[in-house]
């Protein structure tokens, strides 16, 4: 994708290359049988419309960043600067651990308007979870989603999905 976004100012690729897929035993994936849900823009503002603070920040924030859901309950407020947030940890079955993959880890730039809402949405408090439960520990992703998520997709008339559809949406638009 990177080598055929390379183009002339006439939009032709400036690398064209013909991939011999049998070869290099690329696998067919038939795009029927995915199931790969995505929010639309409509869709993402009906979440922010119709959720408490809470599901709005994290709607903003995962629609802003494509941020994994494990990423975002993981996030601490010492992981935000004001202006990005540093990816160093995720939270997965109740527990923090390293995340996902080594390019996991990285610095993530945030629109200022995003920034601002979650300096407001953090407020005065130095330590915690970001997203935090009532006792103050990371959210637990399961929880959430058949809790309050999913409910509020029903309420919003919008199709059950994960939130790894926020970040297809990042990833499309």
């Amino acid at each position: 994708m990177v080598k055929a976004s390379a183009v002339n100012e006439h939009g032709d690729e400036l690398y064209p290359t013909k991939w011999n897929h049998g070869f290099i035993d690329l696998p067919e994936i038939n795009s029927r049988d995915q199931h790969t849900p995505s929010f639309a823009s409509g869709q993402i503002e009906a979440l922010i419309k119709a959720g408490d603070r809470r599901i709005q920040m994290l709607t903003i924030l995962a629609a802003g960043t494509g941020l994994r859901q494990g990423e975002l309950f993981g996030l601490e407020v010492r992981h935000f600067d004001g202006g990005s947030i540093n990816v160093e940890q995720e939270a997965w079955q109740g527990l923090i651990q390293e995340p996902k993959t080594k390019n996991a880890h990285r610095i993530v730039e945030l629109d200022p308007r995003v920034a601002k809402l979650l300096k407001s949405f953090i407020g005065n408090r130095t330590k915690g979870y970001i997203f935090q439960n009532g006792g103050s520990n990371p959210i637990h992703p399961s929880n959430f989603l058949r809790r309050e998520f999913h409910p509020l997709l029903k309420t919003a008339g919008i199709p059950q999905c994960g939130l790894h559809g926020f970040r297809r949406y990042r990833n499309t638009y």
